[in-house]
């Protein structure tokens, strides 16, 4: 009796964990929301690069002439800002594919283009929900396509 009496006490007391849990978990999200959409970017374009693609970016920047662009540099201190198109541009498919995954769970409607440096991890771009996935090689010409498609959608 004793035992029944502890697992149901165990139960009783997981039950109530995973229900306050879950109470601080969409405290957190939507304070979290809250203080990241400071800026609206709507009709805009955000380029992530890093120091070895800020040329290229630039470059990328002057070519989307209808659209507000604005780059960010800085994978650490990034915020989420509300955009229509994010392009993620670093040497490294970690921080691309982070950025991406991030802004399209916050804004699940943002366009989001990412390069991929090594073709291996090009299948898991995919999953994780980036809209066009472009190798390297192309990237400049297939971006500028992509955000040529998406406008006439």
């Amino acid at each position: 009796m004793d035992q029944i009496l502890i697992i149901i006490f165990v139960l009783i007391f997981a039950a109530l964990g995973y229900f306050l849990m879950n109470l601080v978990d969409h405290s957190l999200v939507s304070n979290m929301q809250s203080s990241f959409l400071k800026r609206d970017e709507s009709e805009a374009v955000l380029i992530f690069t890093d120091n070895n693609n800020e040329l290229e970016s630039f470059q990328l920047k002057k070519e989307i002439k209808d659209k507000k662009t604005r780059i960010i540099k800085d994978f650490e201190s990034y915020k989420l800002i509300r955009a229509d198109i994010l392009i993620a541009m670093s040497d490294n498919d970690l921080e691309n594919m982070t950025i991406c995954s991030d802004f399209k769970h916050y804004f699940p409607n943002i366009f989001t283009i990412a390069r991929c440096n090594d073709g291996i991890y090009e299948e898991i771009f995919n999953n994780v929900g980036i809209d066009v996935v472009i190798l390297n090689s192309n990237f400049h010409v297939e971006t500028l396509e992509s955000i040529k498609r998406w406008d006439h959608v």
